[in-house]
């Protein structure tokens, strides 16, 4: 007969070395909403509760001022606009950000102190989690998230090695995207959420069961 402390240490053994439960982000890109390539001034309400697993009009993305990139599936912002994206959903989402390594484009530059980022809520925090080289820096001004150019090139400046991505410490409900650099639509970002528990965690008893069935069969083997 097997002891119910060995269920409980099996059992706990069986939760460390599982997976771990959630849900990763959805991009939601503008190809998904229906948009193309070179789109501009988007003032529009979508419908996406479905990529949540929620009815469509469960989960609602305004956006305002938005632009797609011209030669690929991005979004999109100049110095002289800004996009604001809010969130109206019947399930709270956490999301992402993330612009590609380079501020601007190699022939947008205008050197050191360039700056892209975006303002969230007050009161909906976010965590940056790129690394950076020693030619950029982030910094929290507020609710003012950004990245900013501070090496010496002008013009042709050096990319980042990875991204720059921000993720939520909570539910948000909205952000605006901005640029302090080129004029053109050239600095590119992308956008997701997810629901912080669509996966569930195992019962207790669920877990007790898969431990037993193991258990088992360790012994049946030995």
């Amino acid at each position: 007969m097997i002891k119910n402390t060995h269920l409980t240490i099996f059992a706990a053994m069986v939760l460390s070395c599982s997976v771990s439960f959630g849900q990763v982000f959805e991009t939601i890109s503008p190809s998904s909403l229906g948009l193309s390539q070179g789109d501009t001034g988007i003032n529009q309400t979508f419908n996406i509760g479905t990529q949540f697993g929620e009815s469509a009009s469960a989960v609602q993305l305004l956006v305002s001022n938005g632009n797609v990139a011209a030669a690929n599936d991005l979004w999109t912002v100049a110095q002289s606009q800004s996009t604001n994206f809010q969130i109206n959903s019947s399930v709270p989402l956490e999301g992402f950000i993330q612009h590609g390594g380079v501020l601007g484009s190699q022939s947008a530059q205008t050197g050191t102190g360039v700056s892209d980022g975006f303002t969230a809520i007050a009161g909906q925090d976010w965590t940056f989690v790129s690394t950076l080289d020693a030619d950029y820096d982030d910094s929290i001004n507020g609710n003012v998230y950004d990245v900013t150019y501070i090496g010496d090139d002008t013009g042709d400046i050096e990319s980042n090695s990875s991204a720059f991505r921000w993720v939520s410490d909570q539910p948000i409900t909205g952000y605006t995207v901005f640029s302090n650099n080129s004029q053109e639509l050239v600095n590119n970002f992308a956008i997701g959420f997810r629901g912080p528990s669509a996966i569930p965690e195992p019962s207790s008893t669920a877990v007790i069961a898969l431990a037993s069935t193991l258990w088992l069969v360790r012994r049946k083997r030995n």
